[in-house]
């Protein structure tokens, strides 16, 4: 997520959140409950304002740190506090705990007697609070770091064990030197994930990747990095979640439209997210979000008041296309929180790393979508195929042209006048997942029409 030094942000549980701690919280392990819907960067400290705001947005998992603690209150009052307010509004809270820097040798916290009372008097003081839910140690670590992380997530999890340990990952486009692994861009990235799951064994998978730049999107193997990984969560038996951009914070950079949010969020749903985090909710320097913040500790007045403090503000149009998008994904992935994602595959174009259906495919597309040469923006559908057994019995369709409802890329008066009608058929009956309802309804029929908006998507079941 981070490029700067920024007050981190990631999960948030929406209504319908059990904030009573379990009698047995002492055994109970970390469990994913409600999708997560976050952000990486935002206002600090929280406000009953901005708590509300973002409990209104469909946020669920919102961001503790020690920005904005007022002067003399002692760190753990400031963080509890924090906690009570995300509680009032149904919201979890990620705690940024720091304590494992990036380089290795520094690493004192659990052997220097001075920092581990500090560290022990933060866990002590938070881990009866209801709303804690994770506690996040490090942006974007190279693997060198891995050892050090597993320390401290062991150390904590054996203090409290029902809580996310919590590590954001590096892009597939980062340098060799940013993983602290060698060779080409995927077998390298690849790499850095093996050595991370192994030595940290994460409870949950996190990556970001950053998208939309002015001169065309997705250079940068978006779907290559979706696609590996997916695979290693797979393999460890873990969710994942993906941290996507909602802003512009270079030239080279630009601020997606609500589309493309939409487009972020299903391709994610597809390859079988249970997360999304957006970067950024709102802070200086950043063009877009999901608000206008109003303040900053870059101004003399808010730094002599509040320390170094983003305050809340006014939200963007991308905030409230972003608040309908939250019920579609939070319906979405907790549908399909108990299956396994078994298959992805993409027709049309084919970005690096995706591989088309097989001819016997339980869920296809009719009329087919004719091949076409990978040009940038991508064109076509992907089809995420999801069951409880190795036979999907689920599939989720994505339309991938974020410009036109066809996925054809047509002139554009074309696409108005004579639109593609495409079909979902499937081997039986098949039923429509209603994402503002989350209620299934019947068909009478193997096939269901698509009507895609712009990187939209449809789930359909066969009939149980």
């Amino acid at each position: 997520a981070g490029h700067h030094d920024v007050g981190a942000a990631v999960g948030v549980q929406v209504a319908g959140v059990d904030l009573e701690a379990p009698a047995d919280a002492a055994v109970r392990r970390w469990q994913m409950g409600t999708p997560i819907v976050t952000y990486w960067a935002g206002p600090m400290p929280m406000t009953d304002a901005v708590a509300k705001q973002m409990a209104d947005g469909g946020w669920n998992l919102v961001w503790v740190t020690k920005r904005g603690a007022a002067e003399g209150v002692d760190i753990v009052d400031h963080f509890r506090s924090q906690l009570d307010v995300l509680q009032r509004h149904g919201l979890r809270g990620i705690l940024s705990l720091g304590f494992v820097p990036r380089k290795p040798e520094e690493f004192k916290a659990l052997d220097d007697p001075e920092t581990k009372g500090q560290l022990d008097a933060i866990v002590e003081g938070v881990q009866k609070h209801p709303a804690l839910y994770a506690y996040s140690l490090l942006d974007e670590p190279n693997a060198s770091v891995f050892p050090n992380l597993a320390r401290m997530k062991n150390y904590l999890q054996e203090k409290d064990p029902s809580r996310l340990v919590y590590v954001n990952l590096y892009p597939i486009y980062a340098s060799n030197t940013q993983l602290g692994t060698i060779g080409d861009p995927a077998p390298a990235y690849r790499e850095y994930l093996r050595q991370f799951v192994e030595t940290f064994q994460p409870q949950l998978l996190s990556y970001d990747h950053y998208h939309f730049a002015v001169k065309g999107d997705s250079e940068k193997g978006y779907f290559l990095n979706l696609a590996a990984v997916r695979q290693a969560a797979l393999d460890a038996d873990i969710p994942f979640m993906v941290i996507a951009q909602a802003c512009s914070w270079t030239v080279n950079m630009r601020i997606p439209t609500g589309d493309e949010l939409r487009w972020l969020a299903y391709t994610t749903l597809a390859y079988g997210s249970q997360g999304i985090s957006w970067y950024v909710y709102g802070y200086p320097g950043h063009d877009g979000g999901m608000i206008n913040p109003a303040g900053t500790y870059r101004e003399p007045h808010i730094a002599r008041a509040m320390g170094r403090a983003v305050l809340g503000g006014s939200p963007t149009p991308l905030y409230y296309y972003a608040r309908e998008l939250h019920k579609e994904f939070v319906a979405i992935a907790a549908e399909l929180q108990p299956l396994t994602s078994l298959a992805v595959h993409h027709v049309g174009m084919l970005p690096e790393g995706t591989s088309p259906p097989p001819d016997d495919a339980i869920f296809r597309l009719d009329p087919p979508v004719p091949p076409k040469d990978y040009t940038s923006p991508v064109e076509g559908f992907v089809i995420g195929y999801f069951g409880k057994e190795q036979s999907p019995t689920h599939a989720l369709v994505v339309n991938l042209d974020y410009r036109t409802y066809s996925g054809l890329g047509q002139p554009r008066r074309e696409e108005f006048l004579k639109p593609v009608r495409r079909a979902i058929v499937g081997p039986n009956r098949l039923e429509v997942f209603d994402v503002t309802t989350s209620k299934w309804s019947a068909t009478d029929s193997n096939r269901v029409e698509l009507r895609l908006p712009p990187g939209g998507g449809i789930l359909v079941r066969v009939a149980p």
